[in-house]
């Protein structure tokens, strides 16, 4: 057997392998821009939502130097809960 079958036959398991450890590095939902302590520069909106995967509600603020958004948990619960 040449090196071309070994290229094809490992290729696809190196690619899921790479993937799945660069995963938790490019998920976006899974940095540090949520939490309690606002950062300077930063506007509250009127946007809130609920985090698919938490289930917790979250508040945006928005920077409007640079664009970025940040995600504070709104701990209390809604009126009507």
């Amino acid at each position: 057997m040449d090196t071309s079958f070994y290229l094809f036959a490992f290729a696809p398991i190196f690619i899921i392998i790479g993937a799945l450890l660069l995963q938790p590095l490019l998920d976006r939902r899974a940095d540090d821009k949520d939490g309690d302590k606002i950062p300077p520069g930063y506007e509250e909106t009127d946007e809130i939502f609920i985090d698919p995967i938490s289930k917790e509600r979250k508040q945006v603020y928005y920077n409007s130097k640079n664009g970025d958004r940040y995600y504070r948990i709104i701990k209390k619960p809604r009126n009507n809960d």
